[in-house]
């Protein structure tokens, strides 16, 4: 029996390195005007997240945004560059609310290249508008928690729980005197 246990035990460390690296990936910024290069006084505010799956290289973004000079005219992804420098654009918006205050999403397609830079805080979210055509608010996209797969939180429970049997079961396990070991 004890074999039983530690071979439920290798089947489940086998598994970790799977349950570790997951697909999906979130990234997250908070826009303001002090971050867009040249910064500027704004006081519209915002906030823009993603999701990074790693397998498709498909990146899915969605967003709001507050108290804008004037409706948006492009909201974009771009990278690859760190926080105060500028770089092209990845990513555009899809769907837009044409108001001074409202919400976006978009999304597409990236290399292997920009999806690591995007996951190493090399992207930023920006959004123009007449007012502001080279950007009235910015934020750097940071990793903000890896996504688990859908059911692996209950199959990791099961798991351990059934290694904790397996294991409990072979320590209970009577001798050839009649007696448990310890």
């Amino acid at each position: 029996m004890r074999r039983h246990g530690m071979t439920c035990l290798l089947v489940a460390l086998s598994m970790a390195p799977g349950l570790a690296v997951a697909a999906s990936q979130f990234v997250h910024a908070g826009l303001t005007g002090a971050q867009v290069v040249p910064p500027n006084g704004s006081v519209a505010t915002g906030t823009c997240d993603a999701i990074v799956n790693t397998s498709t290289l498909q990146v899915t973004f969605n967003g709001a945004f507050a108290s804008l000079a004037a409706p948006p005219t492009s909201i974009t992804i771009r990278g690859l560059a760190s926080p105060g420098a500028v770089a092209p654009v990845l990513l555009v918006h899809s769907a837009v609310t044409a108001a001074t205050t409202g919400t976006f999403s978009g999304g597409g397609s990236l290399t292997v290249s920009q999806i690591a830079g995007m996951l190493g805080g090399q992207t930023y979210c920006e959004i123009d508008n007449p007012f502001f055509p080279s950007g009235e608010i910015r934020g750097q996209l940071t990793q903000v928690a890896p996504a688990l797969p859908g059911g692996t939180i209950p199959l990791l429970f099961l798991t351990l729980a059934g290694i904790g049997l397996a294991l409990g079961r072979s320590r209970r396990m009577p001798t050839s005197r009649g007696a448990e070991t310890r």
